[in-house]
């Protein structure tokens, strides 16, 4: 995955502080500061009551669809049939029965699905066509690919990214899965469970927390605006110009951080949506930036 755009958050990061502190240096102290209190009461109020809330709605509004498009995923997607297409697809002078593949992934020997299908290959064969190594990434592989294809047809990108990456940390989530596809002891409502709360769940809980983020900002910058416009012609402060200006900065630099935050909170959602393949919003070129990454991994407590 290309990183080469990482520029691009640096300068908006750049343009963003020096609009801050260029435009409130100009500006009455009054407007600016109210507008400066309005910013941080916004920044915390938003984030503690979207931390609160994004559970509760995602609870009312997102789990039981999720549930209902992780069963489908799991009715969809056919483990044997991807399996045995690739095993097909080698040339390894055999041909693979999709019964006798669906044997191997049976419980409780699922885990060893992969040896049991290479031992297969070579009996057939009548010789190694290929390395246990090599096997073991081509199954692997197929099964991702597979995988992430329907759940790219039934659920958010997020989704698909979510088990891309857990399944490059714990390969057992693959068996896993098999497992309870295959289980004549659990339910297809448990099954869709672990799919949900393994690659669903935490994301949409955090989507839900952004978009309650942003709209609870907007609001309360709203009546900061409002407030403002009301007191800039009722407060002055009996300052020298200079003095003014500068002030005005430094407000400016404060306010400048909290769009900061709602910069790193858009562009998470981008990454979350887009799955990390829209344009160039993904975690790579995020971090591979020399600012905003700072930045991105500091604030991820406002998200």
């Amino acid at each position: 995955m290309t990183t080469q755009f990482w520029w691009v958050f640096d300068t908006v990061l750049v343009l963003l502080a020096v609009f801050f502190i260029y435009s409130n240096a100009k500006r009455g102290v009054t407007k600016v500061l109210v507008m400066c209190i309005g910013y941080i009461v916004a920044t915390v109020a938003s984030s503690l009551l979207s931390t609160v809330a994004a559970p509760a709605l995602y609870e009312v509004m997102a789990r039981d669809s999720n549930l209902e498009a992780c069963d489908d995923v799991n009715r969809e997607f056919d483990p044997a049939k991807v399996l045995t297409d690739t095993i097909n697809a080698q040339n390894y002078g055999m041909d693979m029965d999709l019964a006798k593949t669906e044997a191997f992934l049976l419980p409780p020997d699922t885990a060893q699905f992969i040896p049991n299908l290479y031992q297969h290959v070579v009996r057939k064969s009548g010789y190694e066509p290929v390395t246990e190594v090599r096997f073991h990434y081509l199954m692997q592989e197929s099964f991702a690919e597979g995988y992430c294809k329907v759940l790219l047809d039934n659920l958010p990108d997020y989704a698909a990214a979510n088990f891309r990456e857990k399944l490059a940390q714990d390969t057992t989530i693959m068996y896993t899965i098999i497992e309870n596809m295959y289980s004549s002891t659990m339910s297809a409502r448990s099954a869709a469970a672990f799919v949900e709360d393994t690659f669903v769940k935490e994301s949409t809980i955090e989507v839900f927390r952004i978009y309650a983020y942003l709209i609870l900002f907007s609001i309360i910058m709203v009546f900061a605006a409002l407030i403002a416009s009301m007191l800039e012609h009722r407060l002055f402060f009996n300052l020298y110009r200079s003095t003014e200006h500068v002030l005005g900065g430094f407000i400016g630099l404060i306010e400048a951080g909290m769009m900061t935050v709602l910069m790193t909170i858009l562009t998470r959602l981008a990454i979350l949506l887009g799955g990390g393949t829209f344009l160039f919003f993904n975690e790579e070129t995020v971090m591979a930036s020399k600012l905003f990454s700072f930045l991105y991994e500091r604030l991820n407590i406002m998200l």
